[in-house]
């Protein structure tokens, strides 16, 4: 996006203020239709930040980053608000599980990232699988394979949680 699309996460009016995420709006009713809740019930998160501190730190130098421009300012000025959108902040056992497939020569979000994601959801006793992808960076498409990983994974948790 140019830099006058991005607006600040906390300005968003479809921002969720705990999750760190834009809600997707639905009509009214539909999430209670048939007394379904709205739990999020498995996540697929390809080459995702997951920590926005770290990430925003290791990005200051480039003027105005995209971490600032989500944020809204510099990083060490919005520290509260990049905490409260790190997913690796909301980790508990009961988080959804988690499929997650980074690119090993990721440069704009490092590995460690997705690493350290799926290291505190085991830690936490929530399923969670790694795919690393040797030779991919980031924004890759996934291949056959890897694609019905990602149908099976849905298959399987949405069939548990029925």
């Amino acid at each position: 996006m140019v830099a006058r699309e991005w607006r600040t996460l906390r300005d968003r009016p479809d921002a969720h203020p705990r999750r760190g995420g834009i809600r997707k709006r639905t009509p009214r009713g539909l999430a209670r239709h048939r007394g379904r809740t709205r739990r999020i019930r498995a996540v697929c998160a390809l080459y995702p930040p997951t920590d926005l501190v770290a990430l925003g730190r290791e990005y200051a130098n480039a003027h105005p980053s995209d971490i600032e421009r989500l944020l809204g300012g510099p990083i060490e000025q919005r520290l509260p608000l990049a905490r409260e959108a790190s997913p690796v902040n909301h980790v508990s056992k009961d988080s959804p599980p988690f499929l997650i497939i980074h690119g090993m020569e990721d440069t704009l979000v490092p590995i460690s990232h997705s690493q350290r994601l799926a290291h505190l959801l085991k830690e936490a006793s929530v399923p969670a699988k790694l795919i690393t992808v040797p030779n991919q960076g980031h924004w890759f498409m996934l291949n056959p394979s890897q694609f019905a990983k990602v149908v099976h994974f849905f298959e399987k948790n949405f069939e548990m949680s029925k």
